[in-house]
């Protein structure tokens, strides 16, 4: 899994962070960041949750989200955004 920092992307201050996944021999990517009321924001491509933390970290409710996206989608026969 792969993680950025999005300063170092946009030059300036942001709360976004990006992250990668590999599943079925693609790449799939997307951005999360924590919200107040202790919440973490997923987005994607076709994807956009807004996940209770629960005493998880935020990297690891985004990855799961994004997992679950990628193989419901899968599932159905639905294309899939990829890197």
């Amino acid at each position: 899994m792969l993680l950025l920092d999005m300063t170092q992307t946009l030059g300036r201050s942001s709360d976004l962070q990006y992250f990668s996944i590999a599943l079925g021999g693609s790449n799939h990517g997307g951005w999360y960041r924590l919200l107040p009321g202790d919440c973490v924001e997923m987005l994607a491509i076709g994807l956009m949750r807004t996940l209770p933390l629960e005493g998880q970290s935020a990297e690891v409710l985004a990855v799961h989200a994004l997992t679950e996206f990628v193989r419901e989608r899968q599932l159905r026969g639905e294309p899939v955004p990829t890197l």
